[in-house]
């Protein structure tokens, strides 16, 4: 008996669900949904912009490498500046000889197989927190080094030091009453094509630094010391200046080249949801090291600060593929933020990934060229 009630129960449950299904599927979500909460989704490419690209002085003293070459438009001067508590005994004893090695880091453009760099004393007092600008000014007095070897990614690079420098270095370290000892200059010789990049003392790891081996004698007896520690930066000169008005947006690392762009959403419903928000720019030229990541940030510009300054909400930008032109970068979250309160509008400022530790240059299209290659804002948004 409890067997046929069981199978009359099982009929009855296949009956409703058969039933159920031959009912329209729209008719389910349709019942559902109120009448006023059905939401449109809207795609809209915003190309106009304000723009504007500057230069921002900041250190390089602060970065993992330093760099010294030149091209046609930049050169650029490594600086080194060696520190060490060093014994009242070195004041009589002899300098045999004294070399700078360095190790390098990465390169640009080196069009030789060869290069060339001179050493020269830094007669004025320069600190790691100068800025690029205030670099501009060093002096330097005679050539006191030089080095010329192959180019290569980890080489040891050695200068032999003019003894007569080495022996005014220690003097200058004991006596504490002297004027300081301000280091040397690498430059590039005229003969240079191209910029290296050597490890600084900020790297992280020690056996990189740039050393200063320093071999002496008294009573004939030999020994030498190995100082590792000091501070370090590079200074870049402009050859030759970008074109006002500007022919391209510019970022650029050593320099401190950044961009301001400014897109206008005013159109866009300060109550829609903005689904996705994408930055496009158009590659005109750039030029990088061998081993950077050709990659940019991109930031919010915040009302409390100006522009160079203070940035929030940071996203990086990529290319798309390996061969295409088109920097990307996601900015949904800040274009909600634009869309909910324009007057938090104050654009994006664009820079480079490694600003104080390589040359790299990025040159993007304007927005006031074809509408093709003008940067984009494209945006998807849901609205009810």
């Amino acid at each position: 008996m409890l067997f046929k009630k069981f199978h009359l129960l099982y009929y009855f449950l296949i009956v409703v669900l058969i039933s159920s299904c031959a009912k329209k599927p729209h008719n389910i979500g349709s019942s559902l949904i109120a009448g006023d909460e059905y939401y449109f989704v809207n795609d809209v490419v915003i190309d106009t912009a304000t723009f504007s690209s500057y230069k921002f002085s900041i250190p390089n003293g602060t970065s993992d490498r330093i760099i010294s070459g030149k091209s046609d438009t930049l050169e650029v001067t490594a600086l080194l500046k060696f520190n060490a508590t060093l014994s009242d005994t070195l004041n009589s004893v002899k300098i045999d000889t004294a070399e700078i090695t360095l190790i390098t880091s990465d390169f640009v453009d080196v069009a030789n197989a060869k290069n060339d760099f001179e050493f020269f004393e830094i007669t004025s007092p320069w600190s790691n927190s100068f800025s690029n600008d205030s670099l501009q000014n060093l002096t330097t007095a005679n050539l006191v080094g030089t080095i010329s070897d192959t180019i290569k990614t980890f080489r040891i690079f050695s200068a032999i030091i003019d003894t007569t420098t080495i022996r005014k270095f220690i003097n200058d370290l004991i006596d504490t009453t002297k004027p300081q000892f301000n280091g040397f200059a690498i430059k590039p010789k005229i003969s240079t094509n191209g910029f290296v990049g050597f490890y600084s003392f900020n790297y992280s790891d020690p056996l990189f630094y740039p050393k200063l081996k320093i071999k002496f004698s008294k009573n004939n007896k030999r020994d030498s010391i190995t100082i590792s520690t000091g501070v370090s930066t590079f200074g870049v000169k402009q050859i030759i200046q970008y074109q006002t008005p500007l022919q391209n947006l510019i970022t650029q690392a050593g320099l401190n080249y950044r961009t301001q762009l400014k897109f206008d959403l005013s159109n866009i419903p300060n109550k829609a949801f903005i689904n996705r928000a994408t930055l496009e720019l158009v590659l005109s030229s750039k030029k990088i090291g061998a081993l950077s990541l050709d990659t940019l940030i991109v930031s919010m510009v915040r009302k409390t600060a100006p522009a160079d300054s203070l940035f929030y909400f940071p996203v990086y930008s990529y290319r798309q593929s390996a061969d295409s032109l088109v920097y990307w970068a996601n900015l949904t979250t800040q274009a909600q933020s634009w869309v909910i309160d324009s007057t938090k509008n104050f654009g994006i400022v664009i820079r480079s990934l490694n600003e104080n530790s390589s040359l790299d240059k990025h040159l993007f299209y304007l927005p006031t060229a074809n509408k093709n290659l003008r940067p984009k804002l494209k945006i998807t948004y849901s609205i009810k």
